[in-house]
């Protein structure tokens, strides 16, 4: 069928985004020892990645509108291309900066362009959610199975760099396949059927509180998230005196419960409705964090039940949103993610200039920091929506 190769090339796709997202995270010991960084230079790498992730994202849905989306992924899989090769074959600190940013730039295009496949092959919203959780599940298993196979493949050929080099290759396979099925890649995209209208109903959100109190909830969820994903490993290697594989075990298997919390989510949010939903995985997520923590090195399994607990408060945010705004939803939810980006490029410097000053050990902790305050928005987030003529804080996630 038509829409056949689409949709396995963004489930490719989204695949490759979660190895690659853990990949850092990994590696991140390793370009240490190699180049000689401090905490700080390797926060700076990250927060190049994160700068052009935010830019592609920004610029993706104007550039999908006029191009289409098969030269989208091409120009995502060339920067994400350009970027591997020269984390292969580059050998210094300010080489590896632009580098990691125009990975992330790559990344930014190619995820806005498999996201966009869904709306444009599938019109019904029970289709549309469908799609939507087979894509995002795959990420979740790439998460979660890569950092075992990363850990595994650095043993084996002694070089963390032949693993970026494994991932070039398929990069190049999403643009090989984008350049030669032109026809089979020429769907339309949702962006051109719904520009200015959404636009003009968007302009008046802005000046609701609400709406702020929504972007911090979820700011502050992406930077706990991305701790445990671009930290976890060095925290535990540093800190904890683990190994590599050991290490990223405990991230693997975090990723493994969070895959398996979002595909069993509507089973209880639907019961217990949206805010409770959030604030429970929060006090869940903050418990079991401390075990992890605190508890000594037989309670390290509780990192795995962390990511039961993140697993549902990023969509149910997203569903609180898209049902607090019903007739603006598409503006808000785009607010949303860039403001999830601008998070992630903020919480990386954040952590390496922590760690730098005052130790890893203590900056790992800021994600407690991080949690208390999503509890905070949230409660900001249901004190302001009585306002609002209908409460969706308990309406059921589709």
């Amino acid at each position: 069928m038509r829409i056949k190769l689409p949709f396995l090339l963004a489930l490719f796709t989204m695949l490759l985004f979660g190895a690659f997202e853990m990949l850092k995270g990994v590696s991140a010991p390793f370009m240490q020892e190699d180049w000689h960084l401090s905490y700080l230079q390797i926060s700076n790498i990250f927060l190049l990645d994160s700068c052009g992730y935010m830019l592609g994202t920004f610029c993706c849905g104007w550039i999908i509108g006029r191009l289409g989306m098969r030269w989208v992924m091409m120009l995502g899989a060339m920067g994400m291309a350009i970027g591997t090769i020269v984390i292969v074959c580059g050998s210094t600190y300010l080489i590896m900066l632009p580098a990691f940013f125009f990975l992330g730039l790559g990344a930014g295009f190619l995820e806005i362009a498999a996201n966009d496949v869904v709306p444009a092959m599938e019109k019904s919203q029970e289709g549309q959610a469908r799609y939507f959780n087979w894509l995002h599940g795959v990420y979740g298993l790439g998460a979660c199975l890569f950092p075992i196979a990363a850990a595994g493949l650095i043993s084996y050929f002694g070089n963390w760099r032949y693993v970026y080099g494994l991932l070039l290759l398929a990069v190049l396979t999403i643009f090989v396949v984008a350049s030669l099925r032109k026809h089979a890649l020429a769907i339309a995209t949702a962006s051109k059927a719904t520009g200015s209208d959404e636009g003009q109903q968007g302009k008046g959100v802005l000046r609701t509180p609400l709406l702020y109190a929504l972007l911090a909830s979820i700011v502050t969820y992406v930077m706990a998230e991305i701790t445990i994903a671009a930290w976890l490993p060095s925290f535990l290697m540093r800190v904890k005196g683990l190994t590599v594989t050991h290490s990223s075990a405990y991230l693997s298997g975090f990723y493994l419960a969070f895959t398996i919390g979002r595909l069993t989510a509507p089973f209880w949010v639907n019961k217990v409705g949206n805010l409770w939903a959030i604030m429970i995985s929060t006090v869940c997520a903050i418990c079991f964090l401390s075990l992890a923590i605190f508890g000594g090195p037989f309670l390290l399994f509780f990192f795995w039940f962390t990511g039961l607990a993140f697993a549902v408060i990023f969509p149910t945010i997203a569903a609180m949103a898209s049902s607090l705004f019903p007739e603006k939803s598409g503006r808000v939810l785009g607010l949303l993610f860039t403001s999830a980006s601008i998070g992630t490029f903020v919480v990386n410097w954040l952590i390496g200039a922590v760690s730098t000053f005052v130790g890893l050990a203590t900056g790992f902790l800021f994600i407690f920091v991080f949690l208390f305050a999503l509890m905070v928005s949230i409660g900001f987030v249901a004190r302001l929506a009585r306002f609002q003529s209908v409460s969706p804080l308990k309406k059921r996630i589709s």
